[in-house]
């Protein structure tokens, strides 16, 4: 089929999409309403991970002939059709009179109430909250959290936490340069940050702390691991001692050489580097010297990839635990943690290709024991897209991931 041969095309470069097919490379139509895909070995998160939108069915023809600009021309079959898109401005979408199809769980048939919907693109998060006090907007997203905490007071907006699948704000830890490449580095770090005080200085602490790989609710979710490292700066002290760093001076030394670190985050997404400098500022009071570098994006993604950082905060969605070989798996793109073991290696393989639910869960269990075992990550806090609404706008739902669905939204006057 024209969507499995445009992803799987190396010209593509389709990262995520790919990923998320693992195996499972090549399709063809059996009748007007069956397809068949084939997989090179069984694929568990198969399934559930064809429902998400970077799998979404792009039309063969659109592919055809728009090419590589086919991202400016997205043609869909949902309620809405695309009508313009300005780069970093807007994306303006119109009712399809034609819609017929929505889902039966949303309890709304037909086309959408609302005639147009337009997308602003806002990164500046007081810029964004400027425009929806002013009514330039119905919704906002990303609230930021000082702004969700007055806002949400005040009674004249709806606040709507929306939880976000897959494994939350997290940081990769570099295990290939040093000084992170030692394993005591990283578990004092992951001792010597308190998550709720980060949260609090990042975001008015509207989040709540995350301790875990995986966030709650997915499969292979295991709250045991959530003690594994509590804010504890006398153990990071004793286990860098343990390892051989002394500190006489304003920071520790191995060797001749001072600890220092480099966290990397993305400049134009403003939580980051709030949560970057919340972090550092731990970091240095444990004797750590740590620096922060802003980065715009293609700049952060070559740094990341190459290694040259300590650790970045960032999210990553997901609806399945197979999400972890993105990060953990040697050949892949986001293994940003520079890590390679067999064992993990063979455990995550394992959890691809079980189809046993319980062995699956035991799996992801086993997956996430050796990350926190290594310290390859510092879970921050559980993903929520804090989405503040007018009182107007009603019937707003979401789809696994957190992704918003308007066909069932109406706007009163």
């Amino acid at each position: 089929m024209a969507n499995f041969a445009y992803i799987t095309d190396t010209s593509t470069q389709s990262k995520i999409s790919m990923a998320l097919l693992g195996p499972c490379t090549t399709a063809k139509a059996v009748d007007r309403l069956t397809v068949q895909i084939s997989c090179g070995t069984p694929f568990a998160p198969l399934l559930a991970q064809l429902g998400e939108p970077y799998l979404g069915i792009q039309s063969p023809k659109a592919i055809q002939q728009y090419g590589a600009d086919l991202g400016l021309h997205p043609v869909g079959t949902g309620p809405f059709a695309f009508v313009s898109y300005a780069p970093n401005q807007n994306v303006v979408l119109k009712r399809n009179e034609a819609y017929q199809w929505g889902p039966e769980a949303v309890g709304h048939s037909g086309p959408p109430d609302i005639a147009q919907v337009t997308f602003q693109i806002v990164p500046s998060s007081q810029a964004r909250v400027s425009q929806f006090q002013s009514g330039q907007s119905q919704m906002m997203q990303e609230t930021p959290g000082i702004f969700w905490n007055t806002l949400g007071k005040s009674g004249r907006y709806t606040s709507v936490p929306v939880p976000i699948t897959g494994l939350g704000i997290f940081a990769p830890i570099n295990a290939s340069a040093w000084p992170t490449d030692d394993v005591a580095v990283r578990r004092a770090i992951l001792y010597a940050v308190d998550k709720k005080g980060a949260i609090q200085l990042a975001d008015a602490g509207v989040f709540a702390p995350s301790d875990t790989p995986l966030q709650k609710g997915m499969t292979g979710y295991d709250p045991a691991l959530e003690n594994a490292y509590p804010y504890d700066p006398a153990k990071a002290e004793a286990t860098l001692r343990a390892a051989g760093w002394t500190r006489t001076g304003e920071f520790w030394e191995k060797g001749g050489r001072t600890l220092a670190l480099k966290i990397t985050a993305i400049s134009t997404v403003p939580e980051y580097p709030l949560i970057a400098q919340a972090i550092q500022g731990y970091l240095r009071k444990a004797g750590m010297d740590a620096q922060v570098q802003q980065l715009a994006v293609p700049a952060w993604l070559a740094a990341n990839i190459k290694g040259d950082m300590s650790l970045t905060p960032l999210q990553y969605i997901a609806v399945d635990p197979d999400a972890l070989h993105l990060w953990f798996l040697p050949d892949q793109y986001f293994n940003w943690s520079h890590y390679s073991d067999p064992a993990l290696t063979a455990l995550i393989k394992q959890g691809q290709q079980e189809t046993d639910v319980k062995k699956r869960e035991d799996t992801y269990r086993q997956v996430q024991k050796i990350i926190m075992d290594q310290a390859l990550e510092m879970p921050i806090h559980e993903n929520v897209d804090l989405v503040m609404t007018s009182k107007a706008l009603t019937g707003l739902t979401y789809s696994g991931g957190g992704f918003e669905y308007l066909g069932a939204a109406s706007l009163s006057e």
